[in-house]
C-alpha cells in the first residue's frame, strides 16, 4: 500500500470512528410563540400578575402547534384566568402546584413539580422537547427591562441554552422583550423560588422548585375536572372542552352526549333543514332535507352544485337516524 493510500485509509477510518462518536448537546431551543402577559400594552389589572397564565398560555401553544398573536393571546390568558378563578378562587399569585393543578385539570398536556432541580435536569428536559415553566423571585432576575427593580414573584418559560455562553434562552413574559430572553445559569439557578408569601427572600430548598411539562397524559388521564361524566383522555378524544361539562351548550353532560351516541360538540337539536351534514362514525356526507337525508354519492355531486365543504357540519349517526333515507345525489 503506498504512503498516500495508507494517509487515505487512515484517514477514513478516523471519519468512521468520529461518526460513532456521540458529542453532548452544548446549545439548544425549543421554538414557543411568545406573548407577554399584556399583550396590548395594558400593564393594568388582570395583565399585571398574568405571568403565571401567559406561561401557561406558551406553552400550550407550543404542544399545539398554535401561533399566538396579541388577540388570540389576550383571549387564552383572559380563559386562563377565568378557568382557574372559577375552580381555585380569586388570587394574584399561584405557586407551583397551584400551576401544575390548573395544567392537568385543564389542558391536553401534562405537569409535574420538580423539587430542587439541576442545571443539568433542567437541560435534559429541553433536550427532549420539554418546555420548563419555572417559579422565580423576579427582583433576582436582574431584567432590566422591568420598572423597580422587578416583582418578587415572578414566572418564566425555559425554552433552551447555551453551555458555550452558559445562559438559558426563556421566554419571559414580564416584558415585550421578553422573547428569547438570555439569563446566566447562575442568575437563574439563583432565583428560582417558588411562591411563599412575605418568605421570597427566604433562600431555602424548599422553595426552589420548577414545573416540568409533557405532552404525554399519563398521571392526570383519569382526572374529571369539569365533572361531566368523562375523563381527561375521553375529553381529549371527543375534543370537547376540558373546562367546560357542556360544551355545545344544549343542557347535556358531554359524559352523558357520548354515552348515548350524540355529538358533544354541537347542538344537535337545534340544526335546522336544508343542511349539508357529515357523520362523524362514516364520514358519509348528506343533504338533510324535508325530513329526508340524501346522501351525496361523490365529490363531483357535490361540488357540481356549488356546495361549500365550510358549510358541512359533523353530526353523530343518532342524529341520522331521526332521518328516513331520500333519493342519493349523484
Amino acid at each position: 500500500m503506498t504512503k498516500h493510500r495508507l494517509k487515505n485509509h487512515l484517514l477514513f477510518i478516523v471519519l468512521g470512528l468520529m461518526t460513532l462518536i456521540v458529542f453532548p448537546v452544548v446549545a439548544g431551543k425549543l421554538v414557543i410563540s411568545f406573548t407577554s402577559q399584556a399583550p396590548f400594552g395594558n400593564w393594568s389589572q388582570p395583565w399585571q400578575d398574568a405571568c403565571e397564565e401567559s406561561s401557561i398560555v406558551m406553552v400550550d401553544a407550543f404542544y399545539n402547534n398554535k401561533q399566538l398573536t396579541p388577540d388570540s393571546a389576550r383571549n387564552a390568558i383572559k380563559l386562563t384566568l377565568e378557568i382557574k378563578e372559577k375552580s381555585f378562587g380569586t388570587s394574584y399569585d399561584e405557586n407551583a402546584e397551584e400551576i401544575v393543578n390548573i395544567i392537568n385539570n385543564f389542558f391536553n398536556w401534562e405537569a409535574h413539580v420538580a423539587m430542587r432541580p439541576t442545571i443539568g435536569e433542567i437541560k435534559k428536559e429541553l433536550d427532549a422537547g420539554r418546555p420548563v415553566i419555572l417559579p422565580t423571585n423576579g427582583q433576582r432576575l436582574n431584567n432590566p427591562n422591568f420598572l423597580n427593580g422587578g416583582p418578587d414573584y415572578h414566572v418564566i418559560i425555559l425554552s433552551g441554552y447555551d453551555d458555550n455562553r452558559q445562559v438559558f434562552i426563556s421566554q419571559d413574559p414580564g416584558t415585550k422583550n421578553g422573547r428569547n430572553y438570555e439569563y446566566s445559569f447562575d442568575t437563574i439557578m439563583k432565583a428560582m423560588h417558588d411562591w411563599a408569601p412575605k418568605k421570597m427572600n427566604e433562600e431555602k430548598d424548599e422553595y426552589r422548585v420548577a414545573v416540568f411539562t409533557q405532552k404525554e397524559i399519563v398521571d392526570s388521564k383519569d382526572v374529571d375536572a369539569d365533572k361531566d361524566q368523562l375523563k381527561k383522555s375521553d375529553e381529549i378524544a371527543n375534543r370537547t372542552l376540558l373546562f367546560s361539562p357542556d360544551t355545545d351548550k344544549d343542557s347535556y353532560l358531554d359524559g352523558e352526549e357520548v354515552a348515548s351516541g350524540y355529538s358533544p360538540l354541537i347542538n344537535e337539536g337545534n340544526l335546522k333543514d336544508n343542511i349539508l351534514v357529515r357523520s362523524n362514525s362514516t364520514n358519509r356526507v348528506y343533504l338533510i332535507k324535508n325530513k329526508q337525508k340524501q346522501y351525496i354519492t361523490s365529490l363531483g355531486a357535490f361540488d357540481d352544485r356549488g356546495w361549500k365543504w365550510s358549510d358541512v357540519v359533523n353530526v353523530s349517526e343518532k342524529y341520522l337516524e331521526r332521518f328516513s333515507a331520500g333519493n342519493e345525489i349523484k
